[in-house]
């Protein structure tokens, strides 16, 4: 049946199946679908030739994934942990792209360019809800430079443009998501308005600066010159991974049960789910900030803190808890975060400070928030211990934060003594989070944790002390993982290597990108990541997406009661948005105290989801 192949094409298939399953006689293994394609691929592609010319290497396959989640098992059952942090190559938009935002429209008829947003923080965007087809407006994390990369530019029959990198994803005709390198002239593009959106050709522009906007709450993506692109994410290889480590240990992944989308669900399912289980978490990190007219105490006198942006590696004047002492450290650096509503906090001895509600001052009894702030509350400042007078809400500014400081973690802006970031990953100082956390090491689970932005905005302690390895997904399905360096002297991850690897682009050969990351210390090896099958990616954006109230009998069986109980809830989260007094944990204290019922955050975060979709959907029906 074989012998058409001939002999020579005989010993290629043995040479693929024996380098990628450790397999000496391919007819002792049953193949998948999947599988089968690859094979033919292989043998066809370049007609074998690295094959036979035994110079192939590995990373052309899966065999590195499948080795490393083996490992990761094997980990796991001899009482260690694996805790993967995933960070990936983004598809891009070029600068001038138009973003459809609530703005003055005398300034910007057709849109916002995106590089006037770019470290503006979190911006309110027009998006599309895939499912009903309506316009929303959505609160994303604001807009960063990404890349110099290479570009193409999608045109459109009626003279609309868009240039992007070839991976970003465009919302189709038929409501599916396209890469722009994939798009072909005759296809038609999800319309927000009534022309033709027929293609009408794609070419290669060259390189430029890209831009991407960051983790769309709910919908997921944004327009841009009348586009619909998908903000980007590390989904699919994480899906993989996990998939792939639940057929390891005999079970189904399921998108619903093990991707967790928000702090509440992240510590559910760590509650919930059993040992060596996978859990996927996606979510962004959050800023504590303070106002620009802040004066931060350097060593060059008091300098307002949005002088300081951009600025690396600098001294500030920090406060030493042990010995009680101002001394100087360095700062990494100072950024600007976002827009945010700024309270101004007043001593009675006339101390003032604007900042963000999450910012955190140092008081007799350790660090506190802004929002957790009672009456009876007292600061350390640098000229004592005072007490507060009072806490106004003020207006809307673009706010500033210190990264980093050296040793204390501290620093002191207008004579008081605040601690430096708290850009944090789930609002990492939530004390139930952090015990969820600690279940992850106990449970054995598989935890990956899918980053949206820049390795260096991600919190240096989470960094440190919760991350085993780290995948950076620079291509189509393709990553390089780095291993935790255990020396306790160094940098973990040893950042300032990378300035020795060299540059690479899209166009670089695997094997050429290999040897340039072999400079890296931590570098281990390149990791392909299968493609999931549609019927998975499918699942996991309706899980994405899902809204409980879109099950038929679920909503049949809501009441006008059910409604207006959902509407009450919703309010009175706005009223505490903006009480500054009004926190989750006074509300968890009342109904303790008064009706002897003990609730948690994630208890209460869960009713107020509950009442969110219930609204949503009585919306998009207009039921009410």
């Amino acid at each position: 049946m074989s012998s058409g192949l001939g002999y020579g094409r005989i010993r290629l298939i043995e040479k693929i199946v024996n380098l990628h399953w450790e397999i000496k006689d391919p007819r002792l293994r049953q193949y998948t679908y999947n599988e089968l394609l690859f094979i033919l691929q292989e043998l066809l592609e370049e007609e074998g030739r690295p094959y036979q010319e035994g110079n192939f290497s590995a990373i052309r396959g899966h065999a590195v994934f499948r080795k490393f989640t083996e490992y990761l098992l094997y980990r796991n059952l001899a009482n260690y942990d694996s805790m993967i942090l995933l960070t990936s190559e983004k598809g891009c938009i070029t600068g001038d792209a138009l973003l459809e935002m609530p703005r003055n429209l005398k300034k910007y008829p057709k849109g916002i360019p995106l590089k006037e947003l770019e470290g503006k923080g979190q911006i309110t965007v027009y998006c599309v809800n895939i499912k009903t087809g309506k316009l929303a407006k959505k609160i994303s994390d604001g807009v960063e430079f990404v890349k110099f990369d290479n570009i193409y530019k999608i045109k459109l029959k009626d003279g609309r443009e868009l240039k992007g990198t070839s991976d970003h994803p465009i919302l189709m005709s038929n409501k599916k998501y396209k890469q722009l390198i994939d798009i072909i002239p005759g296809d038609f593009i999800f319309q927000t308005s009534m022309k033709s959106g027929e293609v009408e050709n794609v070419e290669y522009l060259g390189k430029q600066k890209v831009y991407d906007v960051v983790n769309v709450k709910d919908n997921h993506n944004f327009i841009v010159n009348g586009f619909v692109v998908s903000n980007t994410g590390k989904s699919s290889a994480a899906m993989m991974l996990a998939r792939y480590w639940c057929s390891l240990i005999g079970i189904r992944f399921n998108p619903s049960r093990h991707i967790a989308y928000n702090n509440a669900d992240v510590m559910n399912k760590i509650h919930s789910l059993n040992k060596f289980e996978p859990i996927i978490a996606d979510e962004s990190i959050r800023f504590a900030c303070v106002a620009g007219e802040t004066l931060i105490k350097t060593p060059s006198g008091n300098i307002p803190i949005k002088e300081l942006e951009g600025k690396k590696y600098f001294p500030v004047y920090s406060f030493n808890e042990e010995t009680k002492k101002e001394e100087i450290q360095i700062a990494e650096k100072c950024v600007q975060t976002k827009v945010d509503w700024v309270y101004e906090l007043e001593t009675e001895c006339g101390e003032k400070i604007q900042c963000t509600k999450e910012h955190k001052f140092l008081t007799p009894d350790g660090w506190f928030m802004l929002s957790e702030f009672c009456d009876f509350h007292q600061l350390i400042t640098i000229k004592g211990i005072l007490n507060i007078k009072s806490i106004k809400k003020i207006k809307k500014v673009p706010v500033y934060d210190i990264i980093n400081v050296q040793n204390n973690n501290n620093y002191i802006a207008n004579n008081f003594i605040e601690h430096n970031s708290s850009e944090d990953w789930n609002k990492k100082e939530n004390k139930e989070l952090k015990k969820k956390l600690g279940q992850v090491r106990t449970k054995h689970l598989l935890y990956i944790l899918c980053f949206p932005l820049k390795l260096y905005k991600l919190e240096k302690t989470y960094l440190e002390s919760y991350v085993n390895y780290w995948i950076d997904l620079f291509g189509r399905g393709v990553g390089a993982c780095y291993v935790k360096d255990r020396n306790p002297v160094l940098d973990t991850w040893r950042t300032k290597d990378f300035r020795n690897v060299g540059s690479y682009t899209e166009f670089t050969s695997l094997n050429q990108v290999r040897d340039k990351l072999k400079k890296h210390p931590n570098f281990w090896q390149i990791v392909r990541f299968p493609k999931p099958p549609k019927w998975l990616y499918t699942k996991y954006l309706k899980v994405r997406e899902m809204n409980v109230y879109d099950d038929e009998n679920v909503l049949a069986n809501v009441s006008k009661e059910d409604i207006q109980r959902a509407l009450l809830i919703l309010a009175l989260r706005d009223i505490m948005k903006n009480d500054i007094n009004l926190t989750m944990n006074r509300i968890i204290l009342h109904i303790n105290n008064e009706f002897d019922i003990k609730l948690t955050k994630a208890q209460i975060q869960d009713i107020i989801n509950d009442s969110k979709q219930l609204v949503t959907k009585v919306r998009e029906t207009a039921q009410y």
